[in-house]
């Protein structure tokens, strides 16, 4: 059987040996080293902003189901890498936009403000469309858990203060069509 490992081997003794020759043969500093503070760290990479998409309308109605409140063009979460990137990394988004996640069964859900950029207020819908809570104005960054308190299937995230200038109060009702799917929750008119 052949050796084949006596080439590498005499390359790496090659190769210290000459380090260490270099590395030997500067000489001394003159001058004392002075030690410095040591560098920043590095700002965090940063994601790029994900665009808007639009992928269906969302309408919210007084507790009486009468009256319009507002319409929302929506992106929508449908599966579980969705629902966890959510609005993570957005910088803004305008009034009349919003996430809506869908979730297979009704239970309570949380949710945070993790590497989200933009306060927000976020609404939670139970299986029958109707607000069942609301986390106003979340801080941004923030990893607290934000529950529902309440059975929910669905969950709308707006921008922060909106649910209350426009009068969105548990009991307010929801309706929505979904482009993607082709589906429709509620008896929405578009």
């Amino acid at each position: 059987m052949r050796n084949t490992m006596k080439f590498p081997a005499i390359l790496f003794v090659l190769f210290i040996a000459i380090s260490t020759w270099q590395c030997g043969s500067d000489p001394a500093p003159s001058t004392p080293v002075t030690t410095t503070a040591p560098a920043p760290k590095a700002a965090p990479i940063e994601q790029p902003e994900p665009q808007f998409m639009q992928e269906g309308i969302l309408e919210f109605y007084a507790p009486d189901g009468k009256r319009k409140l507002q319409r929302f063009d929506i992106e929508i979460a449908h599966d579980e890498d969705q629902r966890q990137q959510g609005l993570m990394f957005r910088k803004s988004m305008a009034d009349t936009q919003g996430m809506l996640f869908v979730f297979d069964q009704e239970e309570e859900q949380s949710f945070w403000m993790h590497n989200t950029y933009i306060p927000l207020d976020i609404v939670y819908i139970d299986e029958d469309g109707v607000v069942v809570s609301i986390q106003k104005n979340c801080k941004i960054l923030n990893d607290t858990p934000l529950p529902s308190g309440k059975p929910a299937q669905y969950v709308v995230e707006i921008n922060g203060g909106l649910s209350d200038k426009i009068g969105l109060a548990p009991g307010s009702k929801t309706q929505w069509r979904d482009f993607v799917t082709n589906k429709n929750k509620g008896d929405i008119a578009f």
